[in-house]
């Protein structure tokens, strides 16, 4: 059965019909996964119709995905100025939850003492070798080497089964007038479900079950689901026996209004009446300065 969405309206039409979201949706313009094969209800069809349609709003504009080693590096030095600025000599930095080493790379090649990467999977197969850089996914290496005077912790918190488990072990490395510089990407967020490289769709996720985020975003979707942002992470962060520093900052987008309405399916799906869902789904991340 196929649909043909020739505008916003008819999304909308669409989306009130839906009276409720099956988990499977087809994986757009690539090979379909075998789990896809065995759960073709129409509603998926429906679904996946309306998400590759053209009025469907972008999670990420596409020029700002990033790809090449280049874009990574350059990407690197952003994350250095904006959240990690001052002086590097004398400094130890951890990089908590790395991913692929770039910006511990980068925190070396400008100056670091002590610049380590660490992650539970290798990752960094292209980040050339330094003198002051470590990476490793042994945790007893990152131990063994604190404490640190900055520790970062980038898109880290929101894919980690336990949140507050990771704060206190980052707590208990940094050392005195040490910093966390704690980047959160909410779940709730137009693109937090991480399935932007495969569907890129605003808030696609939010529309999804579980098992068909985790086999579109091939296994890389958030373990938790934060949709009181704010409230969440400030419950983690005091668990932690840490402090913010200063107000965080929250960078915003604006959500567009066929997803705004107070009947809407995915704000009763997530957040029943709540009176600031929209709110909520504008929050695309929280930037946060932490001390002991």
């Amino acid at each position: 059965m196929q649909i043909q969405v020739s505008s916003q309206v008819e999304i909308e039409a669409l989306l009130r019909k839906c009276s409720y979201l099956m988990p499977m949706i087809q994986k757009l313009q690539v090979d379909v996964p075998e789990a896809f094969n065995s759960m073709p209800p129409e509603d998926d069809r429906m679904i996946g119709t309306m998400l590759n349609s053209p009025h469907w709003p972008v999670a990420i504009e596409p020029s700002l995905i990033v790809n090449t080693e280049e874009q990574k590096m350059i990407r690197a030095d952003n994350i250095i100025s904006s959240l990690l600025y001052g002086k590097m000599k004398g400094i130890k930095f951890l990089d908590f939850g790395c991913g692929q080493g770039h910006v511990a790379y980068r925190m070396a090649a400008l100056g670091a003492d002590l610049s380590i990467a660490y992650d539970s999977q290798e990752q960094w197969h292209t980040i050339p070798s330094h003198d002051r850089l470590v990476l490793t996914t042994d945790l007893a290496v990152v131990q063994g080497n604190a404490p640190y005077n900055k520790i970062l912790i980038y898109d880290v918190l929101d894919h980690s089964d336990t949140p507050m488990s990771l704060l206190r072990i980052a707590s208990e490395l940094l050392g005195p007038g040490g910093k966390i510089h704690l980047r959160c990407h909410p779940w709730c967020s137009r693109h937090g479900g991480h399935l932007y490289r495969y569907l890129n769709r605003a808030y696609a996720h939010l529309f999804l079950s579980d098992q068909a985020c985790n086999i579109l975003s091939e296994g890389q979707s958030p373990k938790t689901k934060v949709k009181l942002p704010l409230a969440s992470y400030a419950v983690a962060i005091k668990s932690a026996g840490l402090s913010i520093v200063g107000a965080p900052e929250i960078i915003r987008e604006r959500v567009e209004p066929f997803f705004q309405s107070q009947y809407g399916v995915v704000i009763q799906k997530h957040w029943g009446k709540h009176p600031n869902a929209v709110d909520m789904m504008g929050i695309q991340f929280i930037d946060y300065t932490l001390k002991k």
